[in-house]
Protein backbone atom coordinates (compact mmCIF):
# COMPACT_ATOMS: atom_id res chain seq x y z
CA UNK A 1 0.00 0.00 0.00
CA UNK A 2 1.63 3.53 -1.41
CA UNK A 3 1.94 5.92 1.75
CA UNK A 4 0.11 9.37 1.27
CA UNK A 5 2.60 12.53 1.53
CA UNK A 6 2.30 13.07 5.03
CA UNK A 7 2.37 10.06 6.49
CA UNK A 8 5.46 9.44 4.60
CA UNK A 9 7.21 12.44 6.27
CA UNK A 10 5.85 11.77 9.93
CA UNK A 11 7.58 8.23 8.87
CA UNK A 12 10.81 9.85 7.78
CA UNK A 13 11.03 11.85 10.99
CA UNK A 14 10.73 8.92 13.24
CA UNK A 15 13.00 6.94 11.06
CA UNK A 16 15.39 10.08 11.51
CA UNK A 17 14.88 10.14 15.20
CA UNK A 18 15.62 6.82 15.67
CA UNK A 19 18.73 6.87 13.55
CA UNK A 20 20.25 9.83 16.00
CA UNK A 21 19.62 7.60 18.77
CA UNK A 22 21.28 4.76 17.83
CA UNK A 23 24.46 7.31 16.83
CA UNK A 24 24.24 8.28 20.19
CA UNK A 25 23.65 5.67 22.36
CA UNK A 26 20.08 6.96 24.09
CA UNK A 27 17.39 5.43 24.30
CA UNK A 28 14.08 6.81 24.00
CA UNK A 29 11.25 7.24 26.68
CA UNK A 30 7.75 7.67 26.69
CA UNK A 31 7.31 11.91 27.88
CA UNK A 32 10.94 11.93 27.14
CA UNK A 33 11.78 15.26 25.58
CA UNK A 34 14.88 15.91 23.92
CA UNK A 35 16.80 19.15 22.98
CA UNK A 36 20.28 17.71 22.92
CA UNK A 37 21.17 13.61 22.61
CA UNK A 38 24.32 14.68 24.16
CA UNK A 39 22.50 14.32 27.57
CA UNK A 40 20.67 11.24 29.51
CA UNK A 41 19.38 11.22 33.13
CA UNK A 42 18.74 8.39 35.36
CA UNK A 43 17.33 7.98 38.66
CA UNK A 44 19.46 5.85 41.63
CA UNK A 45 16.42 5.35 43.39
CA UNK A 46 12.70 6.74 41.68
CA UNK A 47 10.77 6.89 44.29
CA UNK A 48 10.75 8.55 47.79
CA UNK A 49 8.47 7.99 50.62
CA UNK A 50 7.92 11.16 52.31
CA UNK A 51 5.56 13.17 55.01
CA UNK A 52 4.42 16.75 54.05
CA UNK A 53 6.18 19.73 55.86
CA UNK A 54 9.63 18.14 54.84
CA UNK A 55 12.02 17.60 52.34
CA UNK A 56 13.69 14.54 50.51
CA UNK A 57 16.66 14.10 47.98
CA UNK A 58 16.96 12.12 45.00
CA UNK A 59 20.38 11.15 43.18
CA UNK A 60 20.05 11.55 39.04
CA UNK A 61 23.19 10.71 36.86
CA UNK A 62 23.59 13.00 34.17
CA UNK A 63 25.59 11.53 31.48
CA UNK A 64 27.39 13.82 29.07
CA UNK A 65 28.51 11.91 26.10
CA UNK A 66 29.68 15.31 24.01
CA UNK A 67 33.78 16.25 24.19
CA UNK A 68 33.13 19.92 26.02
CA UNK A 69 32.78 20.24 29.93
CA UNK A 70 29.50 22.02 30.66
CA UNK A 71 27.81 23.16 33.54
CA UNK A 72 23.61 22.04 34.05
CA UNK A 73 21.18 22.49 36.56
CA UNK A 74 19.01 19.39 37.42
CA UNK A 75 15.36 20.90 38.42
CA UNK A 76 12.44 18.90 39.80
CA UNK A 77 8.61 19.87 38.87
CA UNK A 78 5.42 19.18 39.91
CA UNK A 79 3.51 19.01 42.82
CA UNK A 80 7.10 18.80 44.88
CA UNK A 81 9.64 20.61 43.74
CA UNK A 82 13.18 21.65 43.89
CA UNK A 83 16.41 22.04 42.12
CA UNK A 84 19.95 21.04 42.49
CA UNK A 85 23.04 23.62 42.64
CA UNK A 86 25.15 23.95 39.42
CA UNK A 87 27.07 21.15 38.37
CA UNK A 88 29.93 20.63 36.24
CA UNK A 89 30.28 17.60 33.91
CA UNK A 90 33.03 16.79 31.73
CA UNK A 91 33.09 15.23 28.09
CA UNK A 92 32.45 11.72 28.23
CA UNK A 93 31.98 11.27 31.56
CA UNK A 94 28.92 10.72 33.95
CA UNK A 95 28.22 12.38 37.22
CA UNK A 96 25.59 12.31 40.13
CA UNK A 97 23.52 15.13 41.17
CA UNK A 98 21.81 15.33 44.13
CA UNK A 99 18.34 17.32 44.11
CA UNK A 100 16.27 18.20 47.66
CA UNK A 101 12.72 18.41 47.05
CA UNK A 102 10.17 20.32 49.17
CA UNK A 103 7.48 18.49 50.48
CA UNK A 104 4.29 20.94 50.18
CA UNK A 105 1.87 21.02 53.95
CA UNK A 106 -1.33 19.48 52.93
CA UNK A 107 -0.10 17.22 49.88
CA UNK A 108 -2.75 14.22 49.74
CA UNK A 109 -1.00 10.90 50.44
CA UNK A 110 -0.61 8.35 47.56
CA UNK A 111 1.74 8.58 45.13
CA UNK A 112 3.05 12.14 42.37
CA UNK A 113 5.04 11.78 39.55
CA UNK A 114 7.73 14.24 39.78
CA UNK A 115 8.82 15.43 35.95
CA UNK A 116 12.83 16.41 35.59
CA UNK A 117 14.41 18.93 33.66
CA UNK A 118 18.01 18.94 32.84
CA UNK A 119 18.92 22.77 32.12
CA UNK A 120 22.07 24.42 30.73
CA UNK A 121 22.07 27.95 31.97
CA UNK A 122 18.46 28.63 31.89
CA UNK A 123 17.99 26.35 27.93
CA UNK A 124 16.37 22.85 28.44
CA UNK A 125 18.33 20.05 27.07
CA UNK A 126 16.38 17.22 28.10
CA UNK A 127 13.11 16.89 29.96
CA UNK A 128 11.74 13.19 31.62
CA UNK A 129 8.12 13.64 32.87
CA UNK A 130 7.21 11.68 35.45
CA UNK A 131 10.44 10.16 35.86
CA UNK A 132 10.97 10.03 39.92
CA UNK A 133 7.71 8.80 42.21
CA UNK A 134 6.96 10.84 45.11
CA UNK A 135 4.75 8.62 47.99
CA UNK A 136 3.40 10.87 50.84
CA UNK A 137 2.68 8.68 53.33
CA UNK A 138 -0.08 9.22 55.58
CA UNK A 139 -0.35 10.34 59.43
CA UNK A 140 1.27 7.60 61.82
CA UNK A 141 3.31 7.74 64.90
CA UNK A 142 7.19 7.62 64.24
CA UNK A 143 10.22 8.56 65.87
CA UNK A 144 10.64 9.42 69.41
CA UNK A 145 12.84 9.76 72.25
CA UNK A 146 13.57 5.97 73.56
CA UNK A 147 13.18 4.08 70.55
CA UNK A 148 15.74 3.03 68.66
CA UNK A 149 16.44 2.24 64.60
CA UNK A 150 18.29 1.39 61.96
CA UNK A 151 19.28 4.35 58.79
CA UNK A 152 20.59 4.52 55.87
CA UNK A 153 22.10 8.00 55.52
CA UNK A 154 24.21 10.18 53.19
CA UNK A 155 26.03 12.89 55.06
CA UNK A 156 26.96 16.19 52.30
CA UNK A 157 28.16 19.77 52.86
CA UNK A 158 25.44 21.99 52.25
CA UNK A 159 27.75 24.62 50.51
CA UNK A 160 29.12 22.24 48.14
CA UNK A 161 27.08 19.46 48.34
CA UNK A 162 30.28 17.35 48.65
CA UNK A 163 29.75 13.79 49.89
CA UNK A 164 31.90 13.25 53.24
CA UNK A 165 30.43 9.54 54.19
CA UNK A 166 27.49 7.26 53.38
CA UNK A 167 26.19 3.96 54.00
CA UNK A 168 23.90 3.69 51.10
CA UNK A 169 24.91 0.78 48.70
CA UNK A 170 23.38 2.42 46.04
CA UNK A 171 25.50 4.89 46.02
CA UNK A 172 28.61 2.53 45.29
CA UNK A 173 29.12 2.88 42.26
CA UNK A 174 28.30 6.81 41.32
CA UNK A 175 30.82 9.24 40.91
CA UNK A 176 29.47 11.74 42.97
CA UNK A 177 31.09 14.51 44.06
CA UNK A 178 33.17 14.06 47.48
CA UNK A 179 35.49 15.89 50.04
CA UNK A 180 39.03 14.47 50.90
CA UNK A 181 38.10 12.64 53.97
CA UNK A 182 35.34 10.68 52.65
CA UNK A 183 34.48 7.10 53.76
CA UNK A 184 32.11 4.62 53.14
CA UNK A 185 30.48 3.08 56.32
CA UNK A 186 29.59 -0.25 55.55
CA UNK A 187 26.11 -1.49 57.01
CA UNK A 188 22.91 -0.26 58.66
CA UNK A 189 23.67 2.28 61.28
CA UNK A 190 22.14 1.36 64.44
CA UNK A 191 20.53 4.28 65.57
CA UNK A 192 19.35 5.09 69.16
CA UNK A 193 17.94 7.55 71.39
CA UNK A 194 18.72 6.37 75.35
CA UNK A 195 20.36 7.30 77.02
CA UNK A 196 21.74 9.89 74.75
CA UNK A 197 21.33 10.25 71.20
CA UNK A 198 24.81 8.48 69.42
CA UNK A 199 24.47 10.98 66.75
CA UNK A 200 24.81 14.95 66.46
CA UNK A 201 21.99 17.35 67.86
CA UNK A 202 20.86 18.58 64.24
CA UNK A 203 20.13 15.10 63.11
CA UNK A 204 18.59 13.79 65.90
CA UNK A 205 15.91 16.50 66.07
CA UNK A 206 15.52 16.26 62.02
CA UNK A 207 14.48 12.15 62.58
CA UNK A 208 12.16 12.72 65.10
CA UNK A 209 8.79 11.72 63.72
CA UNK A 210 10.31 9.65 60.63
CA UNK A 211 8.30 6.93 59.92
CA UNK A 212 9.80 3.38 59.04
CA UNK A 213 10.34 3.35 55.23
CA UNK A 214 10.25 7.08 55.16
CA UNK A 215 12.89 9.27 53.32
CA UNK A 216 14.44 12.80 54.41
CA UNK A 217 16.48 15.52 53.69
CA UNK A 218 18.01 17.03 56.95
CA UNK A 219 20.03 20.42 56.70
CA UNK A 220 21.33 22.64 60.18
CA UNK A 221 24.39 24.49 60.92
CA UNK A 222 27.55 24.22 63.27
CA UNK A 223 25.55 24.77 66.44
CA UNK A 224 23.77 21.28 66.10
CA UNK A 225 26.53 19.60 64.06
CA UNK A 226 30.23 19.32 65.06
CA UNK A 227 30.81 23.00 66.75
CA UNK A 228 33.08 26.15 65.40
CA UNK A 229 35.66 25.38 63.06
CA UNK A 230 37.76 27.32 65.97
CA UNK A 231 37.65 26.99 69.74
CA UNK A 232 38.50 30.51 71.13
CA UNK A 233 39.57 30.73 74.77
CA UNK A 234 39.84 33.79 76.75
CA UNK A 235 43.31 34.33 79.15
CA UNK A 236 43.77 37.10 81.63
CA UNK A 237 46.02 39.76 80.07
CA UNK A 238 48.09 40.31 83.23
CA UNK A 239 49.65 37.40 85.29
CA UNK A 240 50.52 37.81 88.92
CA UNK A 241 53.82 36.08 90.27
CA UNK A 242 54.44 35.39 94.23
CA UNK A 243 57.94 36.90 95.18
CA UNK A 244 57.51 34.58 98.51
CA UNK A 245 57.84 30.63 97.54
CA UNK A 246 57.77 28.41 99.88
CA UNK A 247 58.75 24.94 98.46
CA UNK A 248 58.73 21.60 101.12
CA UNK A 249 62.10 20.36 101.55
CA UNK A 250 61.30 16.90 102.44
CA UNK A 251 63.84 14.20 102.03
CA UNK A 252 63.72 12.14 99.27
CA UNK A 253 64.71 8.64 97.95
CA UNK A 254 66.25 7.47 95.07
CA UNK A 255 67.47 3.75 93.98
CA UNK A 256 71.16 3.51 94.57
CA UNK A 257 71.75 2.33 90.65
CA UNK A 258 70.10 5.40 89.50
CA UNK A 259 72.17 7.44 92.31
CA UNK A 260 75.09 5.85 90.91
CA UNK A 261 74.39 6.21 87.12
CA UNK A 262 73.76 9.97 87.52
CA UNK A 263 76.93 10.42 89.53
CA UNK A 264 78.85 9.17 86.78
CA UNK A 265 76.96 10.81 83.94
CA UNK A 266 77.47 14.39 85.47
CA UNK A 267 81.31 13.44 86.31
CA UNK A 268 80.78 14.14 90.51
CA UNK A 269 83.36 11.42 91.01
CA UNK A 270 82.96 8.08 92.15
CA UNK A 271 79.71 6.85 93.64
CA UNK A 272 81.65 4.42 96.07
CA UNK A 273 83.19 7.65 97.63
CA UNK A 274 79.96 9.26 98.70
CA UNK A 275 78.92 9.19 102.25
CA UNK A 276 75.94 10.49 104.47
CA UNK A 277 77.00 14.27 104.85
CA UNK A 278 78.30 14.62 101.07
CA UNK A 279 76.73 16.86 99.10
CA UNK A 280 76.13 16.79 95.25
CA UNK A 281 74.13 18.46 92.79
CA UNK A 282 71.32 17.74 90.68
CA UNK A 283 69.92 19.82 87.48
CA UNK A 284 66.65 20.37 87.86
CA UNK A 285 64.64 22.66 84.87
CA UNK A 286 68.48 24.50 83.97
CA UNK A 287 69.19 24.90 87.40
CA UNK A 288 71.78 23.36 89.52
CA UNK A 289 70.23 22.44 93.17
CA UNK A 290 72.62 21.07 95.92
CA UNK A 291 71.53 18.67 98.27
CA UNK A 292 73.24 16.82 101.04
CA UNK A 293 73.00 13.28 101.56
CA UNK A 294 71.44 12.03 104.64
CA UNK A 295 71.79 8.36 104.68
CA UNK A 296 73.07 5.80 101.72
CA UNK A 297 73.04 2.01 101.29
CA UNK A 298 73.78 -0.31 98.97
CA UNK A 299 69.94 -0.38 98.16
CA UNK A 300 68.62 3.11 98.71
CA UNK A 301 69.93 6.67 99.14
CA UNK A 302 68.36 9.52 101.01
CA UNK A 303 68.81 13.02 100.40
CA UNK A 304 67.57 16.75 101.36
CA UNK A 305 67.68 19.96 99.87
CA UNK A 306 71.36 21.59 101.25
CA UNK A 307 70.67 25.93 100.22
CA UNK A 308 72.54 28.47 102.04
CA UNK A 309 70.30 31.52 103.27
CA UNK A 310 71.67 34.10 100.70
CA UNK A 311 72.32 32.22 97.78
CA UNK A 312 70.94 32.41 94.40
CA UNK A 313 68.45 30.01 92.40
CA UNK A 314 66.34 30.23 89.15
CA UNK A 315 63.08 29.56 90.64
CA UNK A 316 61.51 31.11 87.80
CA UNK A 317 62.96 29.96 84.59
CA UNK A 318 62.63 33.12 82.66
CA UNK A 319 65.15 34.85 85.64
CA UNK A 320 68.20 32.66 86.25
CA UNK A 321 69.42 33.45 89.56
CA UNK A 322 66.69 35.85 90.51
CA UNK A 323 65.45 33.91 93.85
CA UNK A 324 67.46 34.17 97.14
CA UNK A 325 67.22 31.83 99.87
CA UNK A 326 65.50 33.71 102.93
CA UNK A 327 65.36 30.58 105.28
CA UNK A 328 65.30 26.84 105.47
CA UNK A 329 65.02 24.17 107.84
CA UNK A 330 64.03 20.50 107.66
CA UNK A 331 60.72 21.06 106.18
CA UNK A 332 60.67 23.83 104.25
CA UNK A 333 63.03 26.44 102.04
CA UNK A 334 62.22 29.62 101.38
CA UNK A 335 62.93 32.30 98.67
CA UNK A 336 62.19 36.07 97.51
CA UNK A 337 62.75 36.85 94.04
CA UNK A 338 63.32 40.15 92.26
CA UNK A 339 63.37 40.36 88.24
CA UNK A 340 66.46 40.47 86.61
CA UNK A 341 64.42 41.88 83.96
CA UNK A 342 63.16 45.58 83.85
CA UNK A 343 59.62 46.86 84.01
CA UNK A 344 58.91 47.38 80.18
CA UNK A 345 61.79 45.60 78.59
CA UNK A 346 60.53 42.08 76.74
CA UNK A 347 62.02 38.74 77.74
CA UNK A 348 60.18 35.14 77.40
CA UNK A 349 58.22 33.86 79.71
CA UNK A 350 56.06 31.19 77.64
CA UNK A 351 58.01 29.80 74.84
CA UNK A 352 55.48 29.96 72.24
CA UNK A 353 55.37 34.10 72.82
CA UNK A 354 58.99 34.27 72.53
CA UNK A 355 60.08 38.23 74.15
CA UNK A 356 56.64 39.34 74.18
CA UNK A 357 55.95 39.29 77.82
CA UNK A 358 56.96 42.30 80.28
CA UNK A 359 57.08 43.22 83.80
CA UNK A 360 54.60 45.58 84.52
CA UNK A 361 55.02 46.37 88.44
CA UNK A 362 57.17 44.85 91.17
CA UNK A 363 55.14 45.15 94.81
CA UNK A 364 56.17 44.01 97.84
CA UNK A 365 54.33 40.52 97.03
CA UNK A 366 53.84 40.30 93.72
CA UNK A 367 55.06 40.62 89.96
CA UNK A 368 53.16 41.75 87.95
CA UNK A 369 53.88 40.48 84.17
CA UNK A 370 51.98 41.79 80.94
CA UNK A 371 51.97 39.45 78.02
CA UNK A 372 51.08 41.09 74.48
CA UNK A 373 51.13 39.18 71.16
CA UNK A 374 50.20 40.71 68.87
CA UNK A 375 46.91 39.94 67.03
CA UNK A 376 47.02 37.51 64.17
CA UNK A 377 50.70 35.78 65.72
CA UNK A 378 50.12 32.23 64.74
CA UNK A 379 52.27 29.35 67.22
CA UNK A 380 51.89 25.85 68.16
CA UNK A 381 50.94 25.39 71.70
CA UNK A 382 51.28 21.78 73.92
CA UNK A 383 47.73 20.28 75.58
CA UNK A 384 47.70 19.27 79.00
CA UNK A 385 48.05 15.59 77.66
CA UNK A 386 51.23 16.97 75.64
CA UNK A 387 49.94 17.08 71.97
CA UNK A 388 50.85 20.47 69.90
CA UNK A 389 47.83 22.08 68.67
CA UNK A 390 47.44 24.97 66.35
CA UNK A 391 46.84 28.60 67.88
CA UNK A 392 46.50 31.83 66.48
CA UNK A 393 45.97 35.52 68.56
CA UNK A 394 42.54 36.69 67.84
CA UNK A 395 42.16 39.74 69.92
CA UNK A 396 44.10 41.68 72.70
CA UNK A 397 42.64 44.11 74.77
CA UNK A 398 43.63 45.76 78.18
CA UNK A 399 42.14 43.00 80.18
CA UNK A 400 42.36 39.59 77.91
CA UNK A 401 44.03 38.08 75.05
CA UNK A 402 41.58 35.47 73.25
CA UNK A 403 43.59 32.73 71.65
CA UNK A 404 41.72 30.85 68.97
CA UNK A 405 42.70 26.76 68.46
CA UNK A 406 41.23 25.71 65.13
CA UNK A 407 38.98 21.87 65.55
CA UNK A 408 40.55 18.55 64.37
CA UNK A 409 37.40 18.24 62.80
CA UNK A 410 36.83 18.97 59.26
CA UNK A 411 33.27 19.09 59.42
CA UNK A 412 33.52 21.50 62.11
CA UNK A 413 31.87 25.33 61.22
CA UNK A 414 30.23 23.49 58.22
CA UNK A 415 26.45 23.29 57.37
CA UNK A 416 25.50 20.14 56.84
CA UNK A 417 22.46 17.92 55.03
CA UNK A 418 22.21 14.28 55.43
CA UNK A 419 19.99 12.70 53.57
CA UNK A 420 18.21 9.72 55.68
CA UNK A 421 16.06 6.17 54.81
CA UNK A 422 14.39 4.91 57.97
CA UNK A 423 15.00 1.14 57.62
CA UNK A 424 13.37 0.02 60.54
CA UNK A 425 11.71 1.64 64.17
CA UNK A 426 11.89 -0.52 67.15
CA UNK A 427 9.57 1.21 69.74
CA UNK A 428 11.04 1.92 72.94
CA UNK A 429 9.70 0.98 76.65
CA UNK A 430 6.88 4.13 76.31
CA UNK A 431 5.81 3.23 72.64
Amino acid sequence: MALSAPVKAVALVVFLAAIAGATYGVSSFVGDTVESQLYSVTPTRALSNATPGNEVSYVVTVSNRGTASTDVVVEVAGAATGRSAVTTIRGNSTVGVFVTVSVPEGLAPGEHALDVRLLEGERVIRTRAGLLTLRVMPEAPGLEPGDSAEVIYVGRLTATGRVFNTNDPVLLEVPFPKTDTYRFSQGLLPFQTAPRPNVVSGLYEGMLGMQPGEHRSISFGPEKGYGNATDEQPEPREERLQREITLVNDAQRVARATFDEYILETRQGQPSDFEAGDTFILNQQGNDWPYQIVSITPQVVEYRLAAVVGESYTVYPFWPNASVVTSINETQVSFRTTPTTQPGQAFTMRAYWPQMSTVREVTEDEIIVRHSPPVGYSYTSITQLGQPREATIKEVSEERIVVAYPSPNPLAGRDLTFDVILVSLTKGASG
